[in-house]
């Protein structure tokens, strides 16, 4: 289950300002690397984003957002050990940060670890409490490892917080998982509006 999110993109806010100088003087700096790593990224170049992520960091261990960075290509890529493991030292050196606690949660999922997604995911809450992306997730955690009806309620407030869709089709499922036909069907429904909706409105441009 990969739910997309934009917010992901936040990691290169602090980087961008230090990096204008750096790209446009042609100084390969640690930060010159990470940009255009980012760049890479958007266009699917996974090799090439890792490649350019590995001399960053081989210039500057100290940045979390390197680790962080990598560690979400990573899971992209389907290797989700190697994540684990950049995500786990993008948090040894900035504990706190919940879009990075989102990212290791997501990949414990994948890896069918469901408690230790749920207790990041815990984290990521408390810290960014508006973050629906995090809701869904845990929801999903819950669900997976057996607490349903706590998932269910994590699922509720995912709708609320998240307009996309996506909190609607993954509620439908669980609640057909759950017995619970009619609403699961109306929550699917739901999500496939929502979804159109969305892509037609980013289609026309409209805020």
């Amino acid at each position: 289950m990969i739910v997309v999110s934009s917010k992901f993109a936040k990691l290169i806010i602090m980087g961008v300002i230090l990096v204008g100088h750096a790209f446009f003087s042609g100084c390969r700096s640690s930060e010159y690397y990470y940009y255009r790593a980012f760049e890479r990224s958007r266009t699917t170049d996974y090799k090439g984003a890792i490649a350019d992520l590995d001399k960053a960091i081989n210039a500057d261990s100290e940045k979390w957002y390197y680790f962080a960075l990598r560690g979400h290509i990573e899971y992209l890529t389907g290797a989700n050990q190697r994540a684990i493991e950049d995500l786990n030292k993008a948090l040894e050196l900035n504990s706190s940060v919940a879009i990075v606690l989102l990212e290791r949660g997501k990949v414990s999922i994948a890896l069918g670890d469901y408690h230790s997604a749920t207790s990041d995911l815990d984290r990521s809450i408390e810290t960014d409490p508006g973050n629906g992306l995090s809701y869904i997730y845990r929801g999903y955690a819950k669900y997976m490892g057996g607490q349903m009806e706590e998932g269910l309620e994590d699922l509720d407030k995912a709708v609320e917080l998240w307009p996309y869709g996506e909190a609607d089709l993954i509620r439908g499922m669980a609640r057909i998982g759950h017995g619970d036909y009619l609403g699961g069907l109306q929550d699917l429904f739901a999500g496939i509006r929502k979804k159109q909706e969305h892509t037609l409105t980013t289609r026309s441009g409209i805020p």
